[in-house]
């Protein structure tokens, strides 16, 4: 396949910005539909000119439909936007682009989506279709049959945290995968985000999908010091932290530093004193510096850094070139295995490491 689009990216070199252009409409489409042509022609910042005369040719070839609502895609409109993805790494040479991130970042591997997050929600979209086809490798690989004991005591544990890029993941997940031996358990406790995107729900939906078990944390993600310890104590906080604990695999995202503190309702002060020290990325309760050093910490229910050490395969999911150095921080506290990003982060932590 790389062979033959080397081949027409060569004899024709403008095929690449129509394919482009056409698949960023069906994929936006998909996400936002039903939407109007004068609202996609703003998201995609192209004259609404420009944009009805694709729309044309788009339903001519019937991957389009309208109607008084706006415009959705068809059957196969959507089967376009699913086989379109890998050619689009292609298109963009993002293979290559992955090897040397994975070089530089000394990660096992690096997945990589074309785009930029910062720029185009939808690439949250992308960027969970790919984390789900890592998700199902990695369950596909680890725990097969012949792997595992389908017995409650011998279930594997599967970690997540919560935020738009994981659900997003949890939701392109295929239904009615069967994987009966598996248990899926949020990462730590709820943060104030939208029902949809805590770990609880993520989880939830995940095991949904996968047809096994799940546990739920039903703690706020910030506490006093006090509350933690009498948390702790309960028997069965006591209980769901420790099979959290024994995860072995954990989905994660990571956050900007200022805006997780924001979320948080960290007060100025504060903020200020995470700003002076240069803290640039946060997980998991710590703000850490560029360097993934440790700025400060905040008292939360769930895994910690120190936790992921005793987890076989951790993956972390992030994307947008505004994550980059979030992401780098992260990173840099050698607790991930895998990382699935954007082009944009990606481009910009090549950047940032090579100043």
């Amino acid at each position: 396949m790389e062979k033959e689009l080397e081949f027409l990216h060569q004899l024709t070199p403008e095929i690449d910005e129509m394919i482009h252009l056409r698949y960023k409409i069906l994929s936006n489409i998909s996400y936002f539909q039903p939407i109007g042509r004068r609202n996609l022609a703003n998201r995609l910042k192209i004259k609404e000119r420009k944009l009805r005369n694709e729309l044309e040719i788009l339903n001519d070839r019937h991957f389009v439909q309208v109607s008084a609502n706006g415009m959705y895609l068809t059957q196969r409109g959507e089967d376009m936007v699913n086989k379109g993805r890998d050619i689009i790494r292609t298109l963009t040479g993002l293979s290559e682009l992955e090897r040397e991130l994975k070089i530089l970042l000394k990660l096992q591997e690096v997945i990589i989506v074309p785009g930029d997050s910062y720029e185009d929600e939808v690439i949250k979209q992308e960027l969970g279709s790919a984390a789900s086809k890592l998700f199902r490798r990695l369950i596909d690989s680890n725990f097969t049959k012949e792997k595992c004991n389908a017995k409650e005591k011998d279930s594997k544990v599967i970690a997540v945290t919560g935020g738009s890029t994981l659900a997003a993941m949890a939701e392109m997940l295929p239904s009615n995968l069967n994987k009966e031996n598996l248990t899926v358990v949020p990462a730590r406790g709820g943060l104030g985000e939208k029902v949809e995107h805590q770990a609880n729900t993520v989880a939830s939906q995940i095991a949904k999908k996968l047809n096994c078990a799940y546990r739920m944390l039903h703690v706020p993600d910030q506490l006093s010091q006090e509350s933690v310890k009498s948390l702790l104590c309960e028997p069965t906080i006591k209980e769901i932290i420790t099979l959290i604990k024994q995860s072995h695999i954990l989905f994660h995202g990571i956050g900007r530093a200022e805006v997780m503190a924001k979320r948080r309702g960290i007060n100025e002060e504060e903020r200020g004193f995470l700003e002076r020290e240069g803290a640039t990325g946060e997980a998991f309760g710590f703000y850490l510096n560029r360097e993934g050093q440790v700025i400060e910490k905040v008292n939360t229910v769930g895994l910690t850094l120190d936790d992921l050490d005793e987890i076989p395969t951790v993956v972390a999911i992030a994307g947008g070139r505004d994550k980059a150095e979030a992401i780098l921080a992260m990173i840099e506290t050698e607790h991930d295995d895998i990382l699935v990003t954007d082009e944009g982060a990606a481009r910009k932590i090549i950047e940032s490491i090579k100043i």
